[in-house]
């Protein structure tokens, strides 16, 4: 099987970070910051998992970003309960911005997203998986 490299940028923080997406996992460098393993995103966030997005709803743009994906998400975000990205760091309008593009990746290419989120089904780590 092909294996497939994506590669693109994200504004965070004031700060570009390009992000490498191979294999199942994802790497984020640039200025002082490395993305935490997964593990550790774990054990910040109150849930984790995989899941392929579904449906995307972008009219509440640019302030966040809804979808759906095909599973639930911890205990309290059940299957076609609404995920959300709200734009985070000093520019949370391109933020949100950089995350309707992720989210849009995933569901027209059918890859699946790893998620880390909090009780509220607010989504706080995004991976997108290149298989």
């Amino acid at each position: 099987m092909k294996k497939i490299f994506f590669l693109f940028l994200l504004i965070a923080s004031s700060a570009v970070y390009a992000v490498e997406l191979s294999g199942n996992a994802s790497v984020v460098r640039g200025g002082s910051r490395v993305m935490a393993p997964q593990e550790t995103l774990m054990a910040a966030t109150a849930w984790g998992g995989v899941a392929k997005v579904t449906l995307v709803e972008a009219s509440s743009m640019p302030q966040f970003v809804a979808f759906l994906v095909d599973t639930g998400m911890g205990t309290s975000c059940p299957a076609g309960t609404w995920l959300t990205w709200t734009g985070k760091g000093a520019l949370p309008i391109d933020n949100a911005k950089t995350m309707l593009g992720v989210l849009l990746t995933a569901l027209t290419s059918g890859k699946q997203v790893t998620l880390f989120g909090q009780n509220t089904c607010e989504v706080d780590f995004v991976h997108l998986h290149s298989q």
